[in-house]
């Protein structure tokens, strides 16, 4: 199963300008409530809520992730825009306007390809550990994003919630989205996970990360998590959040490596009705749109093999791969081709007789297609978590609407 596009993430990372429609929707959880629930995935790695509209097109994002400072520190460094340049080195220039107990105006000066963007952006201190801002002028025009910060001891959690039209950096990106508006998921989820990524950085007083640690999969399978889903009780907890999108979980190495992306989602229809669909890989093509073809090529017990070609936009992807059927699990590796050793496991959990919570752990590595990828892969660790987190949120927004019956949004929308 493939996923992603090489330039949204340029434009993501870069140069982003946000939706027009740009209040953001507060969470269904106090901010401390949501982290107390998320903090077994939190322990493991950084999360994201994906929030889609009714018809299936991007609405909002927000990342929550542990941080090794108290939150009134973070809060801090946050509520005064003269860290940022040592946040992002993108950001070559912070010029302050105004600064008063109740926010700032500033205007930032952000380097990208071929030159230089200026933004000037509205803070405002709206409570207790919460700070707002939006564009208020210059090249960026409008779009809201959101931070708060949890207590927890000597440390602290960071929820920031953020909208964001990536569409708008450039007319290849614009492009790109209208015909495939999923791309906007994976375009704030990297903006959200390089901001708040930024902060923990400044926060642990680390250099930027690079790319010059290899994979941890290099030389070696993927490894998958034996189990995903655990007990029905224990995602009752978070259902507040999955009937808002799907929950990411996102676990990277030491050194910002990528090790693998969990995508965990509701979806209304019974176990039976999903598993007929995961486990029959020539229903794959009617909820992976990027998917132009596919053969089974041979079929022993539980495992069923198949060549497939994907693509997009001017990229194509040929390979051969394999699953193997399990009550309520499939997994899948690709056994020959541009993305030799990848791997996914899917897993079902009846949450109701109407609602299955769907699991969907994975690892991608498409640098094997050719320079380009490893070109684009080099340029920032975010890209490789950028480019999963899009593929395995479009892989379960489609088997969502097949699974439910609900048609796929058209290119005009998002």
């Amino acid at each position: 199963m493939r996923l992603a596009c090489l330039a949204m993430v340029v434009g993501a990372i870069f140069a982003v300008r946000p939706l027009r429609a740009s209040e953001l929707i507060p969470l269904p959880l106090s901010g401390a409530e949501a982290a107390r629930r998320l903090a077994p995935l939190l322990a493991t790695g950084d999360v994201l809520l994906l929030e889609p509209t009714p018809s299936g097109t991007f609405s909002q994002a927000t990342v929550f992730a542990n941080l090794p400072i108290p939150a009134a520190q973070a809060y801090g460094l946050i509520a005064d825009p003269s860290n940022y340049m040592r946040m992002s080195p993108s950001i070559d220039a912070i010029e302050v306007h105004e600064r008063t107990s109740l926010g700032a105006l500033f205007t930032s000066s952000i380097r990208v390809p071929f030159g230089h963007i200026s933004t000037t952006v509205r803070m405002t201190f709206a409570g207790k550990q919460v700070i707002e801002t939006r564009f208020a002028g210059g090249d960026l025009k409008t779009g809201s994003f959101r931070w708060q910060f949890v207590p927890d001891g000597g440390k602290s959690q960071a929820i920031y919630s953020l909208k964001t039209d990536i569409g708008e950096s450039s007319w290849m990106v614009r492009k790109m989205v209208k015909a495939r508006p999923e791309m906007q998921f994976g375009g704030n989820a990297g903006t959200g996970l390089v901001t708040v990524w930024g902060l923990r950085r400044m926060a642990s007083r680390q250099p930027a990360a690079g790319v010059s640690e290899p994979s941890p999969w290099r030389d070696k399978p993927v490894e998958l998590p034996p189990r995903l889903s655990g007990t029905s009780e224990a995602w009752t907890a978070l259902a507040p959040l999955l009937q808002r999108g799907p929950l990411v979980h996102i676990e990277s190495t030491p050194g910002g490596r990528l090790r693998r992306v969990t995508v965990f989602g509701r979806v209304h229809a019974d176990e039976a009705h999903i598993y007929g669909i995961i486990s029959d890989p020539t229903q794959y093509p009617k909820f992976l749109t990027s998917l132009k073809k596919l053969t089974i090529t041979g079929s022993t017990g539980p495992r069923i093999r198949y060549s497939s070609v994907a693509e997009l936009m001017t990229l194509q992807y040929r390979q051969s791969e394999e699953v193997l059927l399990e009550p309520r699990r499939v997994h899948q590796r690709v056994l020959e081709g541009d993305l030799k050793g990848s791997a996914s496991l899917m897993e079902l959990l009846p949450l109701s007789d109407t609602d299955t919570l769907v699991a969907y752990s994975f690892f991608l590595d498409p640098t094997r297609s050719g320079w380009i990828m490893r070109k684009i892969y080099s340029l920032d660790p975010v890209i490789e978590h950028t480019m999963s987190v899009a593929g395995g949120v479009n892989i379960y927004l489609g088997l969502a609407r097949l699974a439910e019956g609900r048609p796929a949004p058209g290119p005009e929308e998002g």
